[in-house]
């Protein structure tokens, strides 16, 4: 059965706003080492899931295959993404970016 104009327009919006969340949390890897859970501040990983779950969302946490980067999760109802961060990055500056984009929301 063929679609409206009207429903693929929200089809589009929907999509075009999914791209523009992923993008806000984009990041490239800068470089070896390995990625630890442990050395992270467990304060800012409880905020930015509280974050997300006060907005209707979840985060998983893990690792890339080869343990080399943090691998964080970010569902926000269809909307799913996984942003990687290098050892050589901030992970505590990801967290805050989700904790503002999805605490102010």
């Amino acid at each position: 059965m063929a679609k409206s104009d009207e429903e693929l327009n929200r089809a589009d919006d929907k999509r075009r706003a999914s791209q523009a969340k992923k993008a806000a949390f984009a990041r490239k890897s800068l470089g070896n080492g390995t990625a630890d859970w442990a050395s992270v501040d467990g304060g800012m990983v409880v905020r930015a899931v509280a974050a997300l779950g006060a907005h209707g969302g979840a985060m998983r946490l893990g690792y890339t295959r080869d343990g080399g980067a943090y691998a964080i999760g970010i569902y926000d109802g269809d909307d799913k993404q996984t942003v990687y961060v290098s050892p050589n990055e901030s992970v505590e500056e990801v967290l805050q970016e989700i904790i503002d984009h999805y605490g102010k929301e």
